[in-house]
């Protein structure tokens, strides 16, 4: 763990902000390799390991990985003043970001698909580059971006611009240890694991927030799109893209069904209107400007050679948008939301 992320991150528990930093073992650079972070208001304690802080409220902690960091540093611990976690009653009904905890640490590493290869696909990355190329062109030098559910790093480094600083956070450790493992040497690249519906996060400590392909995965994606504002400075940028709710995703169902190009467990809402989403966004105190975007099923365009797939996608989409209803219809909603203030 960088020793830069202490500025921001606050208690998952209590919100109490700043949190005392003790290193066990430190990096050629500085870094942390292994250590702890401690709320003094709640005794609350975030274990660091391999690089990895693991910044989640008690109800979603790793419980075996915390009872072996405890064995491993009881001295330390002790010494701090803290406890164990075992005896701390869970309070908080945490079953729906447990299902995405549980999916995405065996996306990380499985013999069906990782989400590497995910990543990797021609269909993302010619959606990915479309995307991500129209937000960096709105990012300034000395900015900061958070990455919300930033998995290994897919759109932290795709989205990154010179000079800005990404922060991402994801609830699977799995797939955080591997972002931080991507990003060692990169000083402007910090990632921890993390929950989207209670963002260890101090208020308006960001330029911009990143919420990719994420909020049809969790529950109360009203109150996530609050949190984005609220870490959000007056004036900040929200970037977001969803699973359209379109006319014409019965038809990807069904590709779906007949050949699988991905493995997905959606939470409650696995496609959203809209009208859903600038409801949301306008809700939490955005100006949103969405349009839908992605005519061409992912299935073609991972068969098609790349260039004649990356002209097919821009051609589609720049003669569709004229079109009354049709240009509602396209596969992912897109969003760019300044917070009012």
């Amino acid at each position: 763990m960088k020793r830069d992320l202490l500025d921001i991150v606050r208690c998952p528990e209590c919100a109490s902000f700043p949190l005392r930093c003790t290193s066990f073992a430190d990096d050629a650079d500085g870094s942390i390799v292994t250590g702890v972070l401690s709320c003094t208001s709640c005794s609350t304690w975030y274990p660091i390991e391999d690089r990895v802080l693991e910044l989640l409220q008690h109800s979603l902690a790793y419980a075996d990985d915390r009872r072996r960091f405890w064995h491993a540093h009881q001295t330390e611990l002790e010494g701090l003043g803290l406890r164990p976690h075992d005896s701390e009653p869970v309070v908080d009904d945490v079953t729906a970001q447990r299902e995405q905890q549980e999916h995405f640490d065996w996306y990380s590493d499985n013999d069906t698909q990782t989400y590497a290869i995910y990543e990797a696909m021609r269909s993302w990355q010619l959606m990915d580059q479309r995307i991500f190329a129209d937000w960096r062109k709105m990012m300034r030098p000395g900015g900061r971006l958070l990455d919300v559910g930033c998995a290994q790093g897919r759109s932290s480094f795709k989205v990154r611009a010179p000079g800005v600083t990404i922060v991402g956070f994801d609830v699977s450790k799995h797939l955080v240890a591997q972002a931080v493992k991507r990003a060692r040497g990169r000083q402007n690249m910090h990632f921890f694991v993390g929950d989207a519906t209670r963002m260890p996060i101090v208020d308006a400590s960001f330029d911009h927030v990143l919420i990719y392909g994420v909020l049809h995965h969790l529950p109360q994606p009203p109150r996530v799109c609050r949190e984005a504002a609220r870490v959000l400075k007056p004036g900040g940028v929200f970037f977001c893209s969803e699973n359209n709710e379109t006319a014409l995703h019965p038809a990807f169902d069904l590709l779906q069904r007949i050949w699988p190009i991905w493995y997905e467990e959606a939470g409650e809402h696995a496609h959203i209107h809209s009208d859903e989403l600038k409801e949301w966004l306008e809700d939490a105190g955005f100006r949103p400007q969405i349009r839908s975007e992605v005519f061409v099923p992912p299935h073609l365009l991972n068969v098609l050679p790349p260039r004649l797939g990356r002209d097919l996608l821009n051609l589609t989409d720049r003669a569709l948008v004229s079109v009354p209803w049709l240009r509602e219809q396209g596969g992912l909603l897109v969003s760019t939301s300044v917070k009012a203030g």
